[in-house]
C-alpha cells in the first residue's frame, strides 16, 4: 500500500487505499503471443518460481488465496516510479471520461457521479523487460481456520472439492498452482477451457491424475456424468506434458530433464488436493497449512530413485539399490517403476543395472499400459536398450491401454532399424495389430511419410487397404498429410484409390494442396494408374 486517505461525498465518507501500480497480467502476456509461440523457458520458470515463493509465503502465514490463475498474476512495471508525469501519460494515454446520464433523460441523483473514467492498460510489449510478478486479487482469500462454503474460481482451474461441494481448505491453491504451471510451460491450459462443464472437467481430472475419486464423491459423480465420458487417452500426466511441449511447432528451449521436473511439481501439487485418497499427502506434514516446498521435498525423498533414473545418475541409482533392492519395484504416482524413467530418458547404464534384479519384469507396465520396450521404441538412438530388453524376453506384441504395440511407436517415430529388429524376432512383431483407433503401424508410417518403414511393414504382411475407425486407409493418411512418395508406393502395390472414408472422401480428395494433388496424378499416370 502506497498511501491511505479518506474522501467525503454525497454517499458518505469512504476509506481509500493507493496501491502499487502494476502492469499487464501474465494472461495478457500469454494472449499476446501468437498461437505458434509460447513464453521463453527462462521467463516461464521465473514466473513459476516467483508464484511458488509467493504461495509458500501465504501458506506459511495461514492464508489461502483461493483464486490463483494467470489473470491474477500481474507484472511489476520497470522504472515506473522514475517516469515524469508527462512521460507516464504518454505511456497510458490521456484519461477518457464519459458523462453519466439517465436513459429516461431525468436528472441524476446526488449520489451518482457526474462522470466515469475509462479504464486503461499499460501498453504490452512482449519483448519488454517484464520479469517480476505479484499475486493480486485477494477477494476470495481466507485464513486456514476458515472454511468457505464455496468459491468462484474459474472452472478450468477449480479444485475438485469445490465442484463436489466438499469441505474447502488451503489445498485449493495447490490444484490451481498445478494448472498454472502447466499453462506457463506449455502455453495452453491443462484442462480444456472451451465449453467446459463440471462433468467434462472431472472426466479430464480423472484422466490426468490417474486416481479414483474418494468414496464420498462417487454418488454425486454418477449423477453428474450422465453420458459424459472422457477421452480415455490413458496417457500419464508426464507423457501428456512432454507430448504438448515437444510438439515440434513451438519454442522448445527447456530440456527433457526440465520438463520432468515440471511434471513432478505439477503432480505433487495435484496430489496435494483432496482428489487423492487419504494418505496421498505425506503424514509427516502439518494438517492445517503445508508448504508447497515441503511437499516437494517429501516427494523427492520418497521417489529419489525415480529422479535419479530421469537425471541419469547411475552411481546414485546403484547406491540406492544397494541400500534397498526393493526400490526397483517402487511405483511413483504416475504408476511408473524406475525402469520406465531410465528407458524414457535413454540412460543405458541405469537400464543395465535395473535389468539385473532377480525380480525384473521386462513387460511391467506403467499406468498407461506402456512397457519399457514401447518406451524405448518411441525414442531415437535407443537400439542398445531395445536389444537389452529383448535379451530379457520382452514381449514384442504387448499392447498398452490404447491397444498400441511397440511397432506402432517405431512407425510413428520412424525408428526403422528398431522396427526391423522387432520384425526379425521369433516370434516376430505383428504388423497386423490394430490399436483402439483401428490403426495399424502402416497407417502411422503412411501418416509420417516414411517409405522405407512402409516397405518393411508391407513385407511383414501388413494389410494394404485396412481402414481405421474413421474409414481411412493408409493411402488416405499418406495423401492427407501431403506425402506424395508414400502415396505412390501404396498405389503401385495395389492400394484402392476409389475407397471412401466415413465422410465420403476419396484419398485424392484429401490432398492438402494443389501441388500434392498434381504430383500424385502425374506420378500415377507415369505408372499407368488412372486416378480420374
Amino acid at each position: 500500500m502506497q498511501d491511505p486517505f479518506q474522501i467525503s461525498g454525497p454517499n458518505g465518507t469512504h476509506k481509500c487505499f493507493v496501491l502499487e501500480l502494476l502492469g499487464p497480467s501474465v494472461a495478457d502476456l500469454l494472449d499476446a503471443h501468437p498461437s505458434t509461440e509460447r513464453l521463453s523457458g527462462t521467463l516461464a520458470k521465473t514466473i513459476a518460481k516467483q508464484t511458488l515463493l509467493g504461495l509458500c509465503f501465504l501458506h506459511e502465514h495461514k492464508i489461502a488465496h483461493a483464486d490463483l490463475h494467470t489473470r491474477n498474476l500481474a507484472f511489476e512495471i520497470p522504472m515506473v516510479q522514475a517516469l515524469r508525469e508527462e512521460e507516464f501519460l504518454q505511456k497510458l494515454g490521456k484519461p477518457e471520461t464519459g458523462t453519466v446520464q439517465r436513459k429516461d433523460g431525468h436528472p441524476i441523483g446526488p449520489g451518482v457521479p457526474r462522470y466515469l473514467v475509462k479504464s486503461t492498460f499499460y501498453p504490452l510489449d512482449i519483448k519488454s523487460s517484464f520479469r517480476s510478478i505479484k499475486i493480486v486479487d485477494f477477494g476470495q482469500s481466507f485464513l486456514n481456520d476458515e472454511y468457505p462454503s464455496t468459491l468462484n474460481t474459474p472452472l478450468p482451474v477449480r479444485a475438485p472439492e469445490i465442484i463436489f461441494n466438499d469441505k474447502i481448505d488451503y489445498r485449493v491453491d495447490l490444484w490451481s498452482m498445478a494448472c498454472l504451471l502447466f499453462e506457463l510451460i506449455v502455453g495452453q491450459p491443462l484442462f480444456d477451457s472451451s465449453m467446459t462443464t463440471p462433468a467434462i472437467l472431472v472426466s479430464q481430472m480423472l484422466e490426468t491424475v490417474n486416481d479414483g475419486l474418494p468414496d464420498r464423491w462417487k454418488r454425486d459423480w454418477d449423477t453428474m456424468k450422465g453420458t459424459s465420458s472422457g477421452n480415455n487417452s490413458a496417457c500419464s500426466l508426464q507423457e501428456w506434458l512432454e507430448e504438448m511441449y515437444f510438439d515440434g511447432e513451438r519454442r522448445e528451449d527447456m530440456t527433457r530433464e526440465d520438463i520432468a521436473q515440471v511434471g513432478m511439481l505439477i503432480r505433487i501439487s495435484l496430489i496435494g488436493s483432496s482428489i487423492s485418497p487419504p494418505g496421498s499427502i505425506p503424514a509427516s506434514l502439518p494438517s492445517k497449512c503445508i508448504s508447497t516446498a515441503a511437499i516437494m521435498e517429501e516427494y523427492k525423498a520418497k521417489y529419489a530413485i525415480h529422479e535419479a533414473c530421469r537425471e541419469g545418475q547411475a552411481s546414485r541409482v546403484d547406491s540406492l539399490l544397494a541400500a534397498n533392492p526393493k526400490l526397483a519395484n517402487l511405483r511413483d504416482p504416475d504408476d511408473r517403476l524406475p525402469i520406465h524413467w531410465a528407458v524414457s530418458y535413454n540412460h543405458l547404464p541405469i537400464v543395465q543395472s535395473l535389468v539385473q534384479a532377480k525380480s525384473f519384469d521386462p513387460d511391467a507396465t506403467d499406468g498407461s499400459g506402456w512397457t519399457p520396450l514401447m518406451m524405448a521404441c518411441s525414442r531415437k538412438d535407443s537400439e542398445q536398450i531395445v536389444d537389452l530388453l529383448l535379451s530379457k524376453d520382452a514381449d514384442v506384441n504387448a499392447k498398452n491401454n490404447n491397444g498400441q504395440t511397440a511397432l506402432h511407436f517405431c512407425a510413428s517415430k520412424i525408428n526403422l532399424d528398431i522396427a526391423r529388429t522387432l520384425l526379425a524376432q521369433k516370434p516376430p512383431a505383428s504388423a497386423r495389430v490394430k490399436d483402439k483407433r483401428g490403426q495399424l503401424p502402416l497407417h502411422r508410417a503412411a501418416a509420417v511419410g516414411s517409405v522405407p518403414m512402409m516397405k518393411a511393414l508391407i513385407d511383414a504382411k501388413s494389410p494394404l487397404n485396412a481402414t481405421d475407425m474413421d474409414g481411412m486407409t493408409a493411402l488416405h493418411h499418406a495423401i492427407s498429410e501431403g506425402h506424395g512418395d508414400a502415396a505412390m508406393l501404396l498405389l503401385t502395390l495395389g492400394a484402392e484409390f476409389d475407397k471412401k472414408d466415413n465422410d465420403g472422401h476419396l484419398p485424392l480428395e484429401l490432398a492438402p494442396d494443389a501441388k500434392t494433388r498434381s504430383y500424385i496424378l502425374q506420378a500415377a499416370e507415369r505408372e499407368g494408374i488412372d486416378l480420374v
